[in-house]
């Protein structure tokens, strides 16, 4: 079972100011390897293409806040990693250009947008 830790990063000045999203986070350890995801929306669904893109096998998955109290939970890995959200509604993953997405790839703001 995979087991994802979620937090939420603090925001800059500037996104507070102009009423920006906050950023989530989830980071998981799998095969002695640590991976990390930062995202507005769907952090978990992230984190869960970095497992699989890495070859990790399909199977269950939790997440869980920082007292540890399950927050989210599935039976498979893989079909997580398939999920998005636009709008109000889950959908299928699409890569999206980075310019699109006004995230790169590490999670971080473009350059004068924080």
């Amino acid at each position: 079972m995979i087991i994802m830790s979620l937090s939420v990063l603090p925001m800059s000045k500037a996104a507070a100011q102009r009423g920006g999203p906050q950023t989530d986070q989830a980071t998981a350890e799998w095969e002695g390897q640590s991976f990390i995801a930062r995202s507005w929306h769907g952090v978990t669904m992230a984190l869960a293409r970095q497992l699989v893109g890495a070859g990790c096998p399909d199977q269950p998955w939790e997440a869980h806040n920082a007292e540890g109290q399950r927050l989210l939970f599935g039976s498979s890995l893989h079909r997580l990693a398939q999920m998005t959200i636009g709008g109000d509604r889950f959908g299928r993953y699409q890569e999206r250009p980075d310019f699109l997405s006004g995230v790169s790839q590490d999670g971080e703001e473009p350059a004068g947008q924080g």
